[in-house]
């Protein structure tokens, strides 16, 4: 798989596995996605997309819109992931969690 061959240069930085707690060696990995829709930046409850006006490019100034996804938009989800690969991770080693734990 490509995706696998992309992180051999990293292999010397994974670890085999995942810890139940977020250790000092924990670091993040970039995640380029490519979408095909637009619903993914619908973030607001009204529905409307957030847009920025910006300089078509560094040698042509004239104003271009371009959609823009703000990072806490981006990371809601991911944590929500994380908390729930923690949680599934504390159920099959065993371990139960705190109540403050659990959110």
């Amino acid at each position: 798989m490509k995706y696998v061959e992309s992180l051999k240069p990293i292999e010397p930085y994974l670890v085999g596995e995942l810890p139940l707690l977020k250790k000092a060696y924990t670091i993040q990995v970039v995640l380029l996605r490519q979408t095909h829709d637009l619903s993914i930046f619908r973030t607001e409850a009204t529905g409307e997309l957030n847009i920025v006006t910006l300089p078509h490019s560094a040698s042509d100034d004239s104003p271009e819109l371009k959609i823009v996804m703000y990072g806490s938009k981006q990371k809601a989800p991911e944590t929500r992931q994380y908390v729930n690969l923690v949680r599934t991770l504390a159920q099959d080693m065993g371990v139960e969690l705190d109540e403050d734990q659990r959110d």
